[in-house]
This record gives C-alpha cells, structure tokens and sequence, in this order.
C-alpha cells in the first residue's frame, strides 16, 4: 500500500522525523524472508515436521500447558527457547498465534487502520500551540 514515489508507511516515517537518524528513518525495509530466501524457511519448516513426531505433537499441552505450540514448527522452536529459558513464566513473554506477517490481510488491514489514525493525528496537530521554551532556573 505505497503512494507512487513514496516510501512504504510514509506517514509514520514522516512523524519520526529528527528523532531517528535519516539513514534508519528513510531505509528500505525488508521481510525476513527477502533477507534469508524463502528456501532457507522452507527448510526450516520442513525440518520441525521431520523433528517433531506426531506422538510428541499430541501431548503438547502436557509439556507446555503454558502457551501450547499449536504446529511442529512452533513446538520446534519452543523447545530451543525452553532450553535457554527454563523459568515457567519466559513463555508468557512469547507471543502464539497466527502470524501477522506483513503479506497477511490482517496485517494490511491493520497499516491501513494505522495510517488513517496517523493521518488524522497529523492533520489535528496543525492547531495545536507548543508552550515557548522555558529556560531552567537553578535554585
């Protein structure tokens, strides 16, 4: 959802201006995948299927009643992760759940409902008056 010439999420770019360097601000962004190649995570998702039986699969929630993978490829990954962190709350900290990646109609939906907040955000504080600086006084 870019305008022509514009970069992707332009009004959000826009709005963080002289807080972030230019050369972060104003980079190209790149899915993960771009990044790695879309063979590396088939790879990857094919491998957790091989990994993770069926029987393994089956008794998910009583291995992790918190935040139960609901896939092999999430079971996968949990494993690793509880390896690193074996304190029973480290899970709640990890989100579960369908993805939200940036193809999905529901993450397009969500940009759009976020760049209309923003545009009006933008247009509101045109009439917004900034107190002049007030020098700090030392007691």
């Amino acid at each position: 959802m870019c305008s022509v010439g514009k970069i992707e999420k332009y009004v959000l770019h826009k709005a963080f201006e002289g807080y972030i360097p230019d050369e972060i601000l104003w980079r190209q962004k790149e899915q993960f995948s771009d990044g790695v190649g879309y063979g590396w995570i088939d790879y990857l998702k094919k491998h957790a299927e091989s990994a993770v039986t069926d029987e393994r699969m089956a008794k998910a929630k009583t291995r992790f009643p918190v935040q139960t993978p609901s896939s092999k490829e999430e079971y996968y990954y949990r494993q690793i992760f509880d390896g690193f962190f074996s304190c029973p709350g480290a899970a709640l900290t990890v989100p579960v759940g369908p993805t939200i990646a940036c193809s999905t109609q529901r993450s397009s939906d969500g940009v759009k409902s976020l760049l209309k907040r923003l545009t009006r955000l933008v247009e509101v504080s045109k009439y917004i008056r900034t107190p002049p600086d007030i020098p700090l006084q030392h007691p």
